[in-house]
């Protein structure tokens, strides 16, 4: 919507800087519909296709997409060139819905959801509407939906889901059988829910219920007696929050066969966890006046450009108070991504460190049993290529991180750190092979470095030619 059509209107205009718009631009979409949507891609040639809808399409550059069939009379244009276009076309956001959507403004909150505004002709002043909480009705019989859903798509332990349904912490909605998340007061009075979509598709996704409170967002703390009262871990979405509880009893169950004896199924109870249905930290603030006991706080938020940001405006923040500390999955951009790789058998497997057979010099050193492997490049002084492990590598420029290359199946996700005015941006690109990823750190470097672009292009045709 333009800044004219809110002359008047009540709403709040925010003006978002070049630089946030440009960012929620480049957003990934197949990450953004497997993460909000619940969707999984196949690559067709040159292209993505959706398993669950075979219409939607997702081009090469993973962010122009279209949906064969949702156009219609009414809808002529299913199609687009980025994330915002999809929540405008096919969620009915407004422009600016979608960037605070994206921003973790209200982010949970659809169209319909938005707390209305109007003016109090009396004072002048703005006045919020309050909007009545009720849950959605619950549907009869059994959740059919929600089971399917949360183990068979999102890779969730079924007595963990069957824990939450038994205890009224979730729920499957009766009109569009959606899976729906409840959040508890001290009292024990449902303050808040959060609606997920299921297996179908409908004008809403990961929704907060209108009249939710937010500072009650959905957790699962307390539920033992020697459960850990001195730490809670914190995730941006109930999704991630039950992949950590999962990642727990699973790693229960490896121990207690190697130990044989048997496992614990309970012991992913014994640790505090709370969503924050978003990136604002009102459920977090709220969750640590009412457990005074807590010492330590662990962020388990998305390991993307905004999830870090949150977790540095949040360490900032309590860090004077308490022991915080961030603990992103391992692989993956969430705890959900790292735990479907996991089951599904597609964690990277050691010969990414094939790859990196380079005729270049290599030092390997020893720490904590984790091997590094440094690759220092002939062309530009200063320059290192570090690979950790089996997932991530950085290319460093005299110390500073530059690039991150992420090796995932078939291709590698680059992204290139550069200082802006907002501070350290950073742009994505895939790559097929670990030499593209030399080459584009290289060129990078060269760039930051000042050095003729020119001269040095022509060279590393050169040097791939011999």
């Amino acid at each position: 919507m333009a800044r004219k059509n809110y002359i008047g209107s009540g709403k709040k205009y925010v003006r978002y800087s070049d630089e946030q718009i440009r960012r929620v631009r480049q957003t990934d979409m197949l990450d953004f519909l497997g993460r909000h949507e619940g969707f999984t891609f196949k690559k067709t040639g040159k292209v993505y296709t959706c398993v669950q809808h075979d219409s939607l399409i997702v081009q090469a550059d993973r962010q122009r997409w279209f949906w064969n069939s949702r156009t219609s009379e009414a809808n002529k244009e299913a199609q687009g060139l980025n994330v915002l276009d999809y929540l405008e076309k096919m969620q009915g956001y407004t422009w600016q819905q979608a960037m605070a959507y994206m921003l973790g403004d209200d982010a949970t909150l659809s169209p319909a959801a938005a707390v209305s505004e109007k003016e109090n002709k009396a004072s002048s002043e703005i006045v919020e509407k309050k909007l009545e909480f009720k849950l959605p009705e619950k549907c009869d019989g059994r959740y059919n939906h929600v089971f399917a859903y949360l183990c068979k798509t999102r890779c969730i332990a079924q007595s963990v889901v069957a824990y939450c349904v038994k205890n009224d912490l979730i729920y499957q909605e009766k009109e569009y059988n959606n899976c729906v998340f409840v959040g508890y007061d001290a009292n024990g009075e449902a303050k808040f829910a959060e609606s997920k979509v299921t297996n179908q598709f409908y004008k809403q996704f990961n929704i907060n219920v209108e009249g939710s409170d937010k500072r009650y967002s959905f957790n699962i703390t307390n539920q033992t007696v020697d459960a850990d009262k001195s730490t809670v871990f914190v995730f941006e979405a109930p999704v991630d929050l039950l992949s950590h509880c999962t990642m727990y009893l699973l790693s229960e169950k490896k121990r207690a066969a190697a130990e044989n004896r048997p496992a614990n199924k309970e012991i992913w109870l014994k640790q505090n966890r709370l969503s924050l249905s978003g990136k604002s930290d009102v459920a977090l603030e709220t969750y640590l006046e009412n457990n005074p006991e807590t010492k330590q706080i662990v962020l388990c938020l998305d390991n993307d450009y905004w999830g870090q940001k949150a977790c540095k405006s949040i360490g900032e923040k309590y860090s004077d108070k308490y022991k915080v500390s961030v603990h992103h999955a391992k692989y993956g951009k969430d705890y959900n991504e790292c735990l479907q790789l996991y089951v599904n058998g597609s964690l990277p497997q050691k010969k990414e460190q094939k790859i990196l057979s380079h005729d270049k010099i290599k030092e390997r050193t020893k720490e904590s049993d984790n091997t590094q492997i440094s690759i220092k490049s002939h062309k530009i002084e200063g320059l290192e290529f570090i690979h950790n492990g089996d997932y991530s590598g950085f290319a460093e420029l005299n110390g500073e991180r530059i690039v991150k290359f992420s090796p995932f199946k078939s291709f590698f996700r680059v992204i290139k750190f550069e200082k802006s005015p907002f501070g350290k941006s950073q742009n994505d690109s895939f790559v097929d092979n670990f030499d593209e990823v030399i080459i584009m750190a290289e060129n990078f470097a060269k760039k930051l470095t000042g050095i003729d672009n020119d001269e040095l292009v022509i060279d590393d045709k050169a040097q791939r030619s011999r």
